[in-house]
This record gives structure tokens, sequence and C-alpha cells, in this order.
């Protein structure tokens, strides 16, 4: 079954996680993300993305192979066939074939987050670099890089960055609002907007810091 829905994923900074004693399994090493201007289920399995973000990580970073893919596997044949036919492109040999989380847990909204939460499990147990790579039906991309982390001679700083909550959202101008309030007291909020045409962009702004 295919699912719409939100997912809260809290992204923690490395002081902030150290200074309150936090047991740190994994550490997000980079991100990117784009978009690629084609509906997904129009696109041809061989249709390209030259501003790849997965591209830019990999010019970025000497990786040897990723040890694990987790890809998107929505579930919706059009965008799983681009999906894999981009990360073919993308990847090489030496990288581990795309796995989805969808026959373990079905098909909803919070599967980007297990991603990378078990992204973050494998580099703790040595399996990594680990590649997260999402796609969504409108053509957006993201991908994260999650390694081991290897603990290091610190000194707190003196301001502490507060946590990132990232909510995405589609058509939910009634409840988006009283949602931003609250995860505003816990941290920043950005909210990431899928298209809606209900104004939900403009309640989110007038709700909190977005």
């Amino acid at each position: 079954m295919l699912g719409e829905g939100a997912t809260f994923l809290v992204l923690e900074s490395l002081d902030a996680a150290r200074a309150r004693g936090a047991r740190i399994v994994a550490e997000l090493v980079e991100q990117a993300w784009g978009n690629v201007p084609a509906s997904a289920h129009a696109a041809r399995p061989g249709r390209a993305d030259r501003g790849s973000p997965v591209g830019r990580l990999l010019a970025a970073h000497a990786v040897p192979g990723f040890r694990r893919v987790y890809g998107a596997g929505n579930g919706d044949a059009g965008v799983d066939d681009w999906e894999r036919g981009l990360l073919a492109r993308d990847l090489g040999p030496r990288d581990a074939p795309p796995l989805s989380l969808a026959p373990l847990f079905g098909q909803h909204g919070g599967l980007g987050a297990l991603r990378v939460a078990a992204a973050a499990l494998d580099a703790a147990r040595g399996v990594s670099p680990v590649l997260v790579h999402g796609i969504a039906r409108g053509g957006c991309r993201t991908a994260l890089i999650v390694g081991a982390w290897t603990p290091t001679p610190w000194t707190p700083s003196r301001t502490m960055s507060d946590h990132l909550i990232v909510i995405p959202v589609h058509n939910e101008a009634g409840t988006i609002g009283d949602v931003v309030r609250g995860a505003a007291r816990h941290g920043d909020v950005l909210v990431v907007d899928d298209g809606s045409t209900d104004g939900s962009s403009e309640v989110a702004a007038s709700a909190g810091r977005t």
C-alpha cells in the first residue's frame, strides 16, 4: 500500500550529542539533494540526472565503495525503475546493490527515517560507508553518506547548535501550524513542502521558524 504521511527525523549536531552524553553510533558524513525536472511516472528508466546528488557526493568524497545502499523502493513501478536506472549510472561495481526496506516494513511515510536509522546501525557494526537514497514522485532526490563515528578529543563549543527538525508536508494547512509550533519548542524547524496547493507553506511559515 502506498501511503502519504509525515515523518519526523531529528538531526542533532555532534557537539550537542556529546554535551548531553549521548551514545553516538554513527555520523552523517555529507548530504546532497536536487530535483530532476520530470514526472517520475512518465520518465524513462534511462532518463539521466546531470545534477545527480549521488554524483556530487562521490565527487567530493573518496569513497572506495558503498558497503550498503538503501534505495527508496516506493512500490510505484515507474519510480522504482527510474531509481534503479539512476543508481546504476551513479554507482560502480564496487558498490553494494540497492536494498529497499519496504518488504520488511510496508509502504509508508516513515521509510526514509528508517533507512537512515538502518544505515546508522550498519555503520556502528562496521558496515560503512552506507549510502541512503531517496526519490519522490515529483523528481526530488536526496542522498546521504552515513559512516562510522570515531571518538576524538573534544572541547565543548561556546554556542551549541539547536536540533533541526525536518517535517515533510503535502496539503496539511489545517494541522501543520500546530505541528510546527509544537516542534519549535525543541529546535529549529524545516518544513519541506511537496507541492501543496492549500497554502501549507504559508501556514507553516507563519507558525514558526521554517
